[in-house]
C-alpha cells in the first residue's frame, strides 16, 4: 500500500491595499552624527536627568515584617541560648 498525501483545499490569500502608491520615490536623507558621542557618558545623561526615579519606602523599608509569629516578643521573656 502506498501512502499519499492529500491536499483538501488549497488557497492563495489576496490582501487588499487600498493605498495609492507614493507619489515620490522614497528618499535616505543623511545626517551627520558622530558615533563616538554614543560611547560618552553624557549621552545618557540627559535622560536620566530627566527620568524620575520612584522610591516607595514604606514603614519596614519595603521587606514586611510579621512580628505576630514571635511569642517571645509579646511575653517579654527572651529564650536566648
Amino acid at each position: 500500500m502506498s501512502s499519499k498525501s492529500q491536499l483538501d483545499l488549497l488557497v492563495r490569500v489576496r490582501y487588499v491595499n487600498p493605498l495609492p502608491p507614493p507619489p515620490y520615490p522614497p528618499k535616505l536623507l543623511n545626517i551627520p552624527t558622530d558615533p563616538k558621542r554614543f560611547a560618552r557618558a553624557e549621552f545618557t545623561q540627559a535622560m536620566s536627568n530627566e527620568t524620575p526615579l520612584p522610591m516607595v519606602v514604606d514603614a519596614e523599608m519595603g521587606m514586611p515584617l510579621d512580628l505576630s509569629q514571635f511569642d517571645a516578643l509579646w511575653d517579654g521573656s527572651s529564650t536566648t541560648t
